[in-house]
């Protein structure tokens, strides 16, 4: 158990960025930690302390949402989308 670390802070901005639309892909248990640790941060950042198996949990939950919004897109990059906008 450690304080967060930046990339660790992204990771859990990301969850809750990610949570209202896509949410409903995770378990019961991911979702009340990803808001147990969240309220945690919201309380003391610069103190912050989080396991390695809660951060384990958080980048899975992080991947299973970001893999929903990447099958809800249509194309497969943003260069792509870029492409064809220019392309007309």
């Amino acid at each position: 158990m450690g304080p967060m670390t930046r990339a660790q802070m992204v990771t859990l901005t990301s969850a809750f960025v990610l949570m209202p639309r896509h949410g409903d892909c995770l378990s019961a248990f991911e979702a009340r930690l990803i808001r147990e640790v969240g309220q945690r941060w919201l309380d003391d950042r610069p103190h912050t302390l989080i396991t390695d198996e809660e951060f384990r949990v958080i980048e899975d939950a992080v991947e299973a949402m970001r893999r929903r919004v990447r099958a809800a897109m249509p194309f497969e990059t943003l260069a792509e989308r870029l492409a064809e906008l220019r392309a007309g």
